[in-house]
């Protein structure tokens, strides 16, 4: 019995050495894959798709994005920001955190907005760009580039304008800002024997600036015709007066230190100004102007109705034809006899004359009139009955 434990015992004492070998590899192995529970290490937790690293990582990538105009490969929605180079840091992270659907474009977020360029400063820009010289004697005004020899001989625009006779000065004068009422105004407001605000302001010397037309608000559909149709005479108190375009292109254009001649010649000579009628109240240049409706016609102006029956009544002739007018009002005078709903249509309802009234929802409120006679059905009045 003992030989055969001594054979035995060799045999133990290998699988013993095998498993204490196995055990020590199996707890190296769990030992390497959890990096030896270094606290520098990232823990598995730390490194998960839905983990506050994970986010940061994204949101910093979107605001990135949002500033380069490119779409980030984690979120396809980004909402870009409403104006170019701005963003709202905390919806613009928002929504790349949670992947905001593109839908939301038709929200009233700021963000979901299409980018517009906004117009130059008026105070930026290289002064040397342009000359502007002003031919007094054909009321002209010119605004000049380089040529090849350096030479201010190109004609970039030539405009009429209203002069101010012997009180526009001659002279060599620069486009310049000495103050807070001396400089380039959006409206400039003035009161001697009347008031009036012009649009687009831009001062060059003493007192004298170019400017839009008088207008008797500061409102483009306010415009004060008289004046407007005198561009191209002496007019004014020494400014040069010009249709709001090309005040405005001036105004933004032709920045502080431009340089500007005046002379009493024709040298330069542009087309003559364009009138306009004397019940027109804006500017056909103003590209700020929505211009009201100045005249419709009715369908028709008569109209005979039977009590129940209905007509539908129609606008045509509307002008001009690119007005920003876009609701009409329909009353009726006397609503007893006929009555009109708010798409027009007619409905008699008891004998007699009703005037119906049509006026454009606009600050010119123009109005046209149809007239419709109400009569009782045939064979509706009570008779007496035979019997």
């Amino acid at each position: 019995m003992a030989g055969q434990g001594k054979k035995v015992g060799p045999h133990a004492g290998s699988m013993f050495l095998i498993l204490a070998v196995i055990l020590i590899f199996a707890a190296a192995s769990v030992f390497f894959l959890t990096g030896g529970g270094s606290a520098d290490k990232t823990s598995p937790s730390s490194s998960s798709p839905g983990s506050e690293a994970s986010r940061d990582f994204l949101s910093l990538t979107s605001l990135e994005t949002a500033s380069s105009g490119q779409s980030p490969a984690a979120s396809q929605e980004l909402i870009p920001p409403a104006t170019g180079g701005e963003t709202e840091t905390s919806e613009t992270q928002s929504h790349a955190s949670t992947g905001a659907s593109a839908s939301h474009a038709g929200s009233t977020n700021s963000q979901t907005s299409t980018p517009t360029a906004p117009p130059p400063d008026p105070a930026s820009g290289n002064p040397d760009t342009y000359q502007i010289y002003i031919s007094k004697n054909s009321f002209t005004v010119a605004v000049l580039s380089r040529d090849a020899a350096g030479q201010y001989t190109q004609v970039v625009k030539i405009f009429k304008a209203a002069t101010g006779g012997t009180k526009t000065r001659t002279g060599t004068f620069e486009i310049q800002h000495k103050d807070q009422k001396f400089t380039k105004l959006r409206w400039y407001s003035f009161n001697t024997s009347f008031s009036g605000h012009c649009p687009y302001a831009t001062y060059f010397t003493g007192g004298v600036y170019f400017h839009g037309p008088i207008f008797h608000k500061k409102d483009p559909h306010t415009l004060n015709t008289k004046f407007y149709n005198r561009i191209g005479k002496a007019n004014t108190s020494g400014c040069l007066r010009l249709p709001t375009a090309q005040a405005r292109w001036i105004y933004y254009n032709c920045p502080y230190g431009t340089k500007v001649i005046v002379a009493n010649d024709d040298r330069y000579r542009a087309p003559e100004h364009e009138q306009i009628p004397p019940d027109q109240f804006w500017d056909p240049t103003d590209p700020d102007a929505r211009p009201p409706v100045t005249a419709f016609e009715l369908n028709i102006s008569q109209l005979e109705l039977e009590v129940g029956e209905s007509f539908q009544l129609a606008l045509q002739g509307i002008l001009p034809s690119n007005t920003a007018t876009v609701r009409f009002i329909f009353e009726s005078g006397q609503p007893a006899v006929a009555e009109i709903d708010s798409q027009g249509l007619i409905r008699g309802l008891a004998e007699g004359i009703a005037i119906i009234r049509v006026r454009a929802d606009d600050v010119y409120a123009v109005e046209r009139t149809c007239t419709v006679l109400v009569r009782q059905t045939e064979g509706s009045d009570d008779e007496p009955g035979g019997g």
